[in-house]
């Protein structure tokens, strides 16, 4: 881009510079033509300049945006595996005090002492209610 405005400046200065007459008063030297030239292609260059280190430090800052949501993002999913990880140790739990209200209540159908099997089933029971209450508060 930088190129074609040097290019650009400098045809229109030629052809500005054959354009006048040989005893014109207001002749510009091929000097001055040249000296304009290259106070034009300062600018222009200058410009550009300005205009890619804009670009850099817009570029970057949005860059820097993107990489701190990444590590946000890595972060709240390490915490939802730990949590899963917690979630399903509390579900094993579960099933574990599922399982022996189980055995609880096969002894109760086949033992004598039905007091004794009853007391460890409510026992078991309540266990199995509160784990199951606390998950699922944890789940909503």
């Amino acid at each position: 881009m930088q190129r074609c405005i040097h290019l650009l400046l400098i045809g229109s200065l030629f052809a500005f510079s054959f354009s006048c007459k040989p005893d014109d008063p207001n002749k510009i030297s091929a000097d001055e033509v040249l000296k304009k030239a290259q106070e034009t292609m300062e600018i222009s260059t200058k410009f550009v300049l300005q205009e890619k280190e804009a670009f850099e430090k817009n570029s970057e800052a949005r860059l820097k945006t993107i990489r701190g949501d990444i590590e946000d993002m890595k972060a709240a999913l390490s915490t939802a595996n730990e949590t899963a990880s917690e979630i399903q140790a509390q579900l094993n739990a579960i099933e574990k005090k599922e399982a022996e209200l189980e055995a609880w209540l096969e002894k109760m159908e086949t033992d004598d002492a039905l007091q004794g099997a009853q007391q460890g089933f409510h026992a078991a029971m309540a266990e199995l209610e509160k784990a199951k209450e606390n998950l699922e508060k944890r789940l909503k």
